[in-house]
């Protein structure tokens, strides 16, 4: 079963110039508009994701363990700084 298809409007200075970024891409531009609304969405899901764990963050209880790390671990071979 396919997708139902939506029509968008946009403006035409917009699909003048997406049409040259999708040819110059090798894309038809309703794969390529796809592309990037659904790219766009990705990031937008992220920046939601990591603010909602930024917000649940203790930074006294993260630092406590990265200031233990490594203090109890003598340098393996190949460790060295040079």
């Amino acid at each position: 079963m396919s997708k139902p298809l939506r029509t968008v409007q946009l403006d035409c200075e917009l699909v003048v110039e997406a049409e040259k970024v999708a040819k110059r891409e090798g894309l038809d531009l309703d794969i390529w508009l796809d592309r990037v609304v659904s790219e766009r969405l990705t990031t937008i899901r992220s920046e939601t994701y990591l603010a909602a764990r930024r917000s649940r963050a203790d930074l006294a209880a993260a630092r406590k363990i990265l200031s233990k790390a490594g203090s109890d671990t003598a340098l393996s071979d190949g460790d060295e700084i040079v």
